[in-house]
C-alpha cells in the first residue's frame, strides 16, 4: 500500500509538471510566423518605395510644367537630387521664375491645337504659322536673350545643323522675348539663317504658356554679371522671360511633340528634334 502511494504520487507530479509547461511551437507554427514577419518586411517597403517614387513625380512635375503639385511633398535631400526637400515654390525660384499669378506656364499639350501667331523676322518678312504650315512641319522654339550664353550655344547648333530639319521639310522659328535691337545681336553673334521673331509683349510666349516673371533675386544675378537689366534687354518695363521650349508642329495645327522643362539648362537637341519630325 506505501509504494501504491508512492507510485501514485510521482504520476500525480509529472501530470502537473506537464500541464504547465510553456506549449511549444510547432515547425509549421515557427514558419507560418516568419512567413508573416517577411511578408509585413515587404509590405513595409513596398509602401516606402511607392511614397519615394510619388515624392518624385510631385517634384518632377513641378520642373516639367513650372505649376506647384497638389501637394506639398518632400524627399530626402541627396546628392543625384538635391531639389529633393524644397518646396514648389522653392523649386521654380532656383530657376529665376517668381510665384506671380502673371505667369502663364505648363506649355501647350502633344495632340493639342497649337495656337496661331504673327510676327516679323529679322528679314523684315511677316511670319504666320497657319501659313508655313501648309509647306510642312513646323519647329518652334524659345530662347531668353543674348545675354544667355546657354541660348546663345542652343542657337549656334540650330544653325550648324539646320539641314537635319530642312531636309525633313520642316519650317524653323524661334521666338524671344528680347527686343529687336538685342534679337538683331544674337542673329549675327551666331550667323543665324532661320527667321527670329521679337515677341515684345510676350504674346507669343503667352499664348504658348511658357513666359513667367522673373525673382528678384535672378534679376540682381543677371544684372551681375551683364551690368544691364532683363528690362532693358527686352525693352520692356518688367522683367518677364520664356521658358525655353521647343514645339513641333504637324500639318494639321497639332503639336505633335514637345520639349519643356523650367530647367533652363536643358534644352532639345537637333537630333532629338529631327527624330521626331516625319
Amino acid at each position: 500500500m506505501k509504494y501504491l502511494v508512492i507510485v501514485l504520487c510521482f504520476m500525480a507530479s509529472t501530470l502537473f509538471a506537464q500541464t504547465t509547461q510553456p506549449t511549444k511551437p510547432t515547425t509549421n507554427e515557427s514558419e507560418s510566423n516568419q512567413l508573416l514577419i517577411d511578408q509585413l518586411r515587404k509590405n513595409k517597403e513596398k509602401m516606402m518605395k511607392e511614397k519615394e517614387a510619388a515624392n518624385k513625380a510631385a517634384e518632377e512635375e513641378v520642373r516639367r510644367t513650372g505649376k506647384a503639385p497638389s501637394s506639398q511633398l518632400k524627399r530626402k535631400v541627396t546628392k543625384e537630387d538635391p531639389e529633393a526637400g524644397l518646396t514648389e515654390e522653392e523649386v521654380l525660384a532656383k530657376y529665376g521664375i517668381s510665384s506671380s499669378e502673371k505667369n502663364a506656364l505648363g506649355g501647350p499639350d502633344v495632340n493639342k491645337p497649337a495656337p496661331n501667331f504673327k510676327g516679323v523676322d529679322q528679314n523684315g518678312n511677316t511670319i504666320e504659322l497657319k501659313e508655313l504650315l501648309k509647306k510642312g512641319e513646323v519647329v518652334v522654339f524659345f530662347y531668353r536673350g543674348y545675354w544667355c550664353g546657354i541660348c546663345n550655344k542652343q542657337l549656334s547648333n540650330m544653325e550648324t545643323e539646320l539641314k537635319k530639319l530642312t531636309d525633313k521639310g520642316a519650317t524653323v522659328i524661334a521666338v524671344t522675348t528680347e527686343s529687336n535691337e538685342f534679337a538683331q545681336k544674337t542673329i549675327e553673334k551666331n550667323n543665324i539663317s532661320f527667321s527670329v521673331i521679337s515677341d515684345k509683349d510676350g504674346k507669343i510666349a503667352r499664348d504658348y504658356n511658357v513666359l513667367y516673371e522673373v525673382t528678384e533675386d535672378y534679376q540682381k544675378k543677371i544684372s551681375g554679371y551683364t551690368k544691364s537689366t532683363i528690362q532693358k534687354f527686352n525693352d520692356s518695363k518688367e522683367a518677364f522671360l520664356p521658358v525655353p521650349a521647343t514645339y513641333i508642329i504637324g500639318q494639321d495645327g497639332m503639336i505633335t511633340w514637345k520639349h519643356y522643362t523650367i530647367d533652363y539648362s536643358k534644352r532639345a537637341s537637333v537630333d532629338e528634334i529631327s527624330q521626331y519630325l516625319k
